[in-house]
C-alpha cells in the first residue's frame, strides 16, 4: 500500500473510529504468559514498540481509538485469556455445519459427479465419527479429500474400507494433497492406491523435515516460519501442497494450510520416536495447546499396535506350539 494512501487510512482510523472494524484471527495463537497477562502498561504513541496483546486489551477497554469495533476469534483453548483478563459486549460460539450444509457442501466439492456426491454423502451419513468430524468445516475439507479418493474401487472398499478416525483422515489427506500438489508428481501417473500405500522416497523425505518443522513450530508457538532465498527447503515448501505462502515481495513467509495440519505433522513426529513418547506425554497433557497432538498421537500409536497385531495374527499358532513344545 502505498504510503499516501496509508495516511489516509490512518488519518480516517483515528478521526472515525466508531466506523471501523479491527478483526484480530486466531487469539489462541497468540503467545501469552502471566507476566504478559498482567501487564498494565499504556500504549502513548503509535511509533511505540510494545506486545501486542497490551494493544489489544486497550483496544478492548477503549483506551486506544475509542468506539472502535474489535472482533477476534478464538478456539476455547484460549478460555484463560479471554475469560479472565478481557471483557467482550458479545460472545458467539460457533458450532460448525448442520448435516444439510455438510451436504451441501459435499455436492459442491464433488462439482458435477453426482454419482460419486451420492456415494460419499451415504458414506458420512451412515457413520456417526464422520459425521461429527465434518461439523467442523475444515475437517469437513478433509473428509471429502480422502473420501473422493478412496471411494470408486470396489476392491479397494472391501479391503481397506474408507477412513472413519480423524487420525486416518488425516493421514491420508496428506498423502492427497502431497500427490495433487506436489511439483515433482504427474497426475496422470499418480497410483490408484495411492491413499493407502507408502509415499515414494523422495516425498517421504521430505515429510520428514516438515513434520520437524512442524513439532519445533509447535514447541515454540510459531505458526508462520520464515526461510532465505537460499535455504534448499525453500522450493520444497513452495511446491509440497501442505503450505500457503504469504504474501510478502521482500521475505519468503509461509504457515501450513491449517493448524490441525501442523498438529498432525507434530504428532507423526512425536510417534517416530517411541521410546520417549511416555516422557511427551508427561510433560505435556496438562498443556491445552498440545491436546489435538496428543489425540493424533494416540490414533497414531492404536494404528501401529493394530497393524502389529495383523502382521502377528498368522504366526500365533505357531508360537503356541513352540512354547508348548519346549515346556514339554
Amino acid at each position: 500500500m502505498p504510503s499516501i494512501d496509508f495516511d489516509h487510512l490512518y488519518e480516517y482510523v483515528c478521526v472515525m473510529p466508531h466506523n471501523v472494524i479491527l478483526i484480530f484471527d486466531g487469539l489462541d495463537e497468540l503467545n501469552v504468559n502471566d507476566d504478559t497477562l498482567d501487564q498494565q502498561k499504556t500504549v502513548d504513541s503509535h511509533n511505540e514498540v510494545t506486545d501486542i496483546f497490551a494493544i489489544f486489551r486497550q483496544l478492548l477497554e477503549g483506551v486506544i481509538l475509542p468506539g472502535v469495533n474489535v472482533l477476534t476469534t478464538s478456539r476455547p483453548t484460549a478460555e484463560k485469556i479471554y475469560k479472565s483478563n478481557l471483557k467482550f459486549d458479545r460472545n458467539f460460539e460457533i458450532m460448525g455445519f448442520d448435516e444439510d450444509q455438510i451436504k451441501k457442501y459435499v455436492e459442491m466439492f464433488c462439482s458435477n459427479d453426482k454419482e460419486r456426491a451420492a456415494k460419499m454423502w451415504d458414506f458420512i451419513n451412515k457413520s456417526p465419527e464422520l459425521l461429527s468430524l465434518c461439523y467442523l468445516p475444515v475437517n469437513c475439507y478433509i473428509v471429502c479429500l480422502t473420501l473422493k479418493e478412496s471411494i470408486g474401487n470396489d476392491e479397494r472398499e472391501e479391503a481397506e474400507g474408507v477412513p472413519r478416525t480423524i487420525t486416518e483422515l488425516y493421514k491420508r489427506a496428506i498423502k492427497g494433497l502431497l500427490y495433487r500438489h506436489h511439483l515433482r508428481c504427474e497426475k496422470d501417473k499418480i497410483p490408484k492406491d495411492y491413499v493407502i500405500t507408502k509415499l515414494p522416497e523422495q516425498l517421504q523425505n521430505e515429510l520428514e523435515k516438515f513434520k520437524e518443522i512442524a513439532r519445533v513450530g509447535m514447541m515454540n508457538d510459531k505458526i508462520t516460519f520464515e526461510f532465505g532465498t537460499g535455504d534448499e527447503l525453500l522450493v520444497e515448501l513452495s511446491s509440497c501442497g501442505l503450505f500457503n505462502k504469504l504474501e510478502d515481495q521482500n521475505r519468503n513467509i509461509f504457515s501450513f494450510l491449517h493448524l490441525s495440519i501442523q498438529e498432525f505433522l507434530a504428532a507423526l513426529h512425536v510417534v517416530d520416536d517411541m521410546e520417549n513418547v511416555e516422557t511427551f506425554l508427561s510433560e505435556h497433557i496438562d498443556d491445552p495447546k498440545w491436546h489435538l497432538v496428543i489425540q493424533f498421537v494416540s490414533g497414531l500409536i492404536g494404528d501401529i499396535v493394530k497393524e502389529e497385531m495383523k502382521n502377528l495374527q498368522g504366526y500365533v499358532p505357531l508360537i503356541i506350539t513352540i512354547l508348548y513344545t519346549n515346556q514339554n
